[in-house]
């Protein structure tokens, strides 16, 4: 019996404290309809529909003197240095200690470098510039540098020993070539493209069907290079030439030579027409010769019953005339009397090197081939008073610095001392022959 009036009582005091509750939140939404004046006649509907529930609240609070505000904490106002960053601040990225060596490299391309490559260990790409810039892995030639890679961003890594590219020739997809701007010493390159011409076609048979049709000339555009390969492509009754140069700075190109011109065959072989390419091993009819200096173009003519070649010369020469290497080509053309038995003969100078010579001669054609043009100095432009230049012509005078050039063989007289200035050097009339110059400005 005591515990049931317990429990009725404990229900009075709840039912009791809801009925508060019900009228301190109905006191709150009339102190917010009357804009706090809790008067009858300040009541409007139309400012009840104005109000949010947190208005609701602060009337009741304001009425009863009960505290009805939320448990929610306010926002901060002061925020740390952490708390403005959008991402998480992680660890660092540690600096590419071989970033620097990428530098001494120009922009990537995709064009392929020419040259046999030595491939490297690498695992990106500027510790591959690192490898070929300290020369840590040899070349295939002797003497050779590093002057170039080829990198696909990660490990692929292949060394080449020039900065030259070869043109039209592109490298695969995300590969790119990399050479460098200038050699170890601080020169300037003197950067080359390996280019593939051909000649047009023409009716195939012997000099006299051959000659005065095709022109092996290296140029293109405005640039002008050095040989470095021909040979012969017969199409049914029509031949070319396809031919390939190293295009770049060779310093221009000299006047035209020829050589003497001779028989163009005999008269009871080769249908007894004197139309025979083994004539031109008779009497250096055939010889095509720059000394150190390279080819540049030549060509057969051929009238009535003779022949012979005429040719340009590049005015650079080899970096290195003791690293030329002498060549024969294969087969044999007898006595040739078309195109058709030239197919074997096919004349290509090893990498970076170009023809400054070649003979026909005995069935074969031989020839050599000779380092392209070093890297050049970096030059200074010099102003110079006429007593400055006056000076220099003194000095030149005194130290006779035009010397016989090469003492080539060809040069049936050598007569340099009275030469005393650069012009009158190369444009000396004494000491020539066919237009070879044998006097050379050495200051």
């Amino acid at each position: 019996m005591a515990q049931g009036a317990i429990v009725l009582l404990l229900f009075a005091f709840m039912m009791c404290l809801s009925c508060l509750s019900s009228s301190a939140v109905g006191t709150g939404v009339f102190y917010a309809c009357s804009d706090g004046t809790m008067s009858p006649g300040d009541f409007d509907f139309k400012k009840c529909t104005n109000f949010g529930f947190s208005d609701v609240l602060s009337g009741t609070e304001a009425v009863t003197g009960l505290d009805v505000a939320t448990d929610e904490p306010e926002p901060s106002t002061t925020s740390s240095p952490e708390s403005l960053t959008l991402v998480p601040t992680g660890l660092e990225e540690e600096e590419d200690p071989n970033a620097t060596y990428l530098d001494f490299f120009g922009a990537g391309t995709t064009r392929k470098l020419s040259g046999l490559g030595v491939v490297a260990g690498a695992t990106s790409k500027t510790e591959c510039a690192k490898i070929c810039y300290n020369n840590e892995v040899p070349m295939r030639g002797e003497g050779e540098e590093c002057n170039g890679f080829v990198s696909d961003g990660f490990s692929k890594c292949i060394l080449y020993p020039t900065p030259d590219t070869i043109a039209g020739v592109s490298l695969p997809s995300g590969e790119k070539s990399y050479a460098l701007k200038t050699s170890r010493t601080g020169q300037t390159f003197n950067t080359f493209i390996l280019e593939n011409f051909q000649t047009a076609y023409g009716p195939k048979g012997g000099p006299k069907q051959y000659g005065n049709d095709h022109d092996i000339a290296c140029v293109s555009g405005n640039k002008k290079g050095a040989l470095t390969s021909f040979r012969w492509q017969n199409s049914g009754n029509n031949t070319r030439n396809l031919y390939s140069c190293l295009m770049g700075d060779f310093g221009g190109i000299e006047s035209e030579q020829s050589t003497p011109h001779d028989a163009s065959g005999s008269t009871h072989k080769c249908s007894k027409d004197r139309n025979e390419f083994g004539y031109l091993a008779r009497n250096n009819i055939g010889l095509v010769d720059c000394g150190d200096q390279f080819i540049h173009r030549w060509k057969l003519n051929q009238w009535s019953q003779f022949m012979n070649i005429s040719f340009n010369c590049t005015r650079d020469e080899t970096s290195d005339s003791s690293a030329c290497v002498n060549l024969e080509t294969d087969g044999n053309y007898g006595r040739g009397c078309n195109t058709g038995e030239l197919l074997d003969t096919n004349v290509a100078c090893p990498n970076n090197m170009a023809l400054t010579r070649f003979n026909w001669s005995n069935g074969k054609i031989q020839y050599r081939c000779c380092p392209k043009p070093a890297a050049s100095a970096v030059t200074r432009t010099v102003t110079r008073s006429n007593a400055q230049i006056a000076e220099a012509a003194a000095t030149a005078q005194t130290a006779n610095l035009c010397q016989p050039k090469n003492l080539r063989a060809d040069c049936y007289e050598v007569d340099c001392n009275q030469y005393t200035t650069s012009g009158s050097c190369e444009d000396a009339g004494i000491g020539f022959s066919n237009g070879i110059k044998c006097c050379n400005w050495t200051g």
